[in-house]
């Protein structure tokens, strides 16, 4: 556990080093809650890490959303270029205000192989491949801090009993040599899908640069380093986002 936490800090001392230099007063931004926004976008990414695990290979991540004083639905997906790679689609019922976000999360899982698939409305506790999560978080500016919690679907220990997978996971932003980076740090607090027993399950260190294509259009491209603790896994991720 020692070593953990060491690793951890490693991956936020760049970021706290950063974090003097990043507090300049910014202007407010105008006020957009008055109206309807919707956006859709796709991106590609190397493979597809998510909570510490690899989930799939190079992919393209489709997602769209519309929104209205701060109250939120919107879907993405994950579409591997190998089709053996298992879909997945989340939709999301989200609320926000100043710097708090609340979310109710539907994940959908759609297996390659027809012999495990079941149906998008198949709701049972243990026939489903529906796994539902609240979360909520909060924005302080200097970091960022998320509590995700499943309360329903597919999510249960080995004897059957569900587990409440949860996810706490806290966000450092900051710049750095003409770059944006994210140290991120995250952990189950008890047994769950992500690890037996508490422990760090997500370490990383994302940096972004947007590169300039024309003109009037620049492409943000990141690299990230991830590393799961607890299973003793390192991945490095590189994509895009249009």
């Amino acid at each position: 556990m020692k070593k953990t936490f060491f690793l951890a800090l490693l991956f936020f001392i760049p970021a706290l080093a950063a974090q003097g230099k990043n507090l300049e007063n910014e202007s407010a931004a105008p006020e957009t809650r008055h109206r309807v926004e919707a956006e859709v976008g796709v991106g590609l990414r190397s493979n597809y890490i998510s909570r510490g695990s690899c989930n799939g290979g190079v992919g393209i991540y489709p997602e769209m959303s519309v929104g209205y004083r701060g109250l939120s639905l919107s879907a993405w997906a994950f579409v591997g270029f190998d089709n053996k790679d298992t879909k997945e689609l989340n939709l999301i019922l989200g609320y926000e205000t100043g710097g708090l976000q609340l979310e109710i999360i539907d994940f959908w899982y759609l297996p390659h192989d027809e012999n495990e698939q079941i149906g998008f409305f198949k709701f049972g506790a243990h026939h489903t491949q529906h796994q539902f999560e609240g979360h909520v978080a909060y924005d302080f500016g200097f970091l960022s801090a998320s509590w995700r919690t499943m309360f329903a679907g597919f999510d249960h220990l080995e004897n059957g009993k569900r587990a409440y997978s949860t996810y706490v996971s806290f966000h450092v932003p900051f710049r750095l040599g003409g770059l944006e980076w994210e140290g991120a740090a995250a952990l189950t607090p008890w047994e769950s899908c992500y690890s037996r027993s508490f422990n760090f399950v997500h370490l990383a260190l994302k940096a972004t640069k947007e590169v300039q294509i024309t003109r009037s259009f620049s492409l943000p491209v990141f690299a990230a380093l991830t590393l799961n603790p607890n299973k003793e896994r390192v991945y490095f991720t590189a994509g895009f986002k249009l």
